[in-house]
Formats: C-alpha cells, sequence, structure tokens
C-alpha cells in the first residue's frame, strides 16, 4: 500500500514538473537503448546563471587574514608600507602582503586563508615577531589554476 502510494505521489510530482518550461542540462543513451535527460527550470538556469555572474565582479570571497599593523595620521601610510617592506624582509617567501585603507585607517594584512583554523597555524608564527598581530575576516584573493 505505501509503495503504491510513494509512487502516485512521484507520478503527480513529476506531471507538474513537465508544465514549467525547461533547459535541459545533460542527455544520455544507456546501453539498454533508453535516454536519460536532466533538465532544470529556466528560473534556476537564469539564478545560477545570475549568482556566477555576480561572483566574477566580486574582488575575492569571505575569508580570514592576519592583520599586523594598524596606522592613522600623517604619517600612517609611510608607516604602513615601511611595515609591509620589514614583513617581506623577515619573510620573503610570503608575498601576499596588503595595505589598505578605511578612513582614517591604513591597515597592514597577510595571508589568504580560507579557514580560521588555517589562520591560526600562521598566526602562531606571526605573533612572535608581531604581538600585536590578530584574526579579522576580509575578502581574501584566490589564483586561479
Amino acid at each position: 500500500m505505501n509503495k503504491i502510494f510513494v509512487i502516485s505521489v512521484l507520478f503527480l510530482f513529476s506531471l507538474a514538473g513537465y508544465t514549467q518550461s525547461k533547459d535541459v542540462l545533460f542527455k544520455l543513451q544507456t546501453p539498454e537503448g533508453g535516454t536519460l535527460m536532466i533538465d532544470q527550470p529556466e528560473e534556476l538556469s537564469k539564478a545560477i546563471k545570475d549568482h556566477v555572474d555576480l561572483n566574477k565582479k566580486m574582488l575575492g570571497i569571505k575569508g580570514y587574514r592576519i592583520q599586523i599593523g594598524l596606522f592613522s595620521g600623517r604619517k600612517g601610510r609611510l608607516k604602513a608600507y615601511s611595515l609591509k617592506s620589514s614583513y617581506l624582509t623577515k619573510y620573503p617567501d610570503k608575498t601576499d602582503v596588503y595595505v589598505s585603507y578605511l578612513a582614517p585607517y591604513f591597515n597592514v594584512r597577510v595571508g589568504n586563508f580560507f579557514t580560521k583554523t588555517q589562520a591560526l597555524k600562521e598566526f602562531r608564527e606571526i605573533k612572535k615577531e608581531y604581538p600585536g598581530a590578530f584574526i579579522v575576516d576580509d575578502l581574501i584573493t584566490v589564483e586561479e589554476k
């Protein structure tokens, strides 16, 4: 009885689905001679396309960085770039150092970490040289492969 009910419900839902316009995503001939088609509503295709387009316009993705300096005042910019230079001298293999300005502060941040756990590993090393350092949420850059 339950099987008949489940099959009936699935059949009704499949009929309701054919009333919407659909895009065929994938079509495959099976070895037995049948056809497998995977489709989705046009609205979903449009939403996915819009999401992809929006992500292309973003400057990065949500992640974490380690802030090692924060400066303001007349010489804030000079101090920030000086700190960036000294960091690159101490850690020449780590080139992901960013100076940004958010009025009235110049921030010096390092790293591109997807998770806080990744940031914590690096933070433990950086904290030895920069005791005022801390982990911050930021938009990080990701290299395409």
